[in-house]
């Protein structure tokens, strides 16, 4: 059985012409025997796997992932875009919840 990555919230920042896409991910299926969640920092089509943070403790990932968007907005990034995907998880993550 294959892993399955379901995208639960993203996030798109801009500073000059670098741009960063932040994604939530539910990982199921394969060799897991539980729901995982996956944090990753997209830059265009490559990944910056040093960056990817996963756990089956989703308020570890949320914390990652909030604490990441105020770095970006404290070094001067601008938000362009943020996608939810209609996830059942969506809400947690999300920081406009808070």
């Amino acid at each position: 059985m294959l892993e399955k990555r379901d995208l639960v919230i993203s996030r798109k920042y801009q500073k000059q012409s670098e741009v960063r896409n932040l994604f939530v991910a539910q990982i199921s299926g394969g060799n897991l025997a539980s729901t995982i969640f996956r944090y990753e920092v997209w830059i265009g089509d490559y990944e910056e796997q040093h960056k990817r943070k996963t756990s089956g403790n989703a308020y570890a990932i949320r914390r990652v992932f909030i604490e990441a968007l105020l770095d970006l907005q404290e070094d001067g990034w601008t938000r362009r875009n943020s996608v939810n995907y209609a996830h059942p998880q969506e809400k947690f993550f999300d920081p406009a919840q808070l």
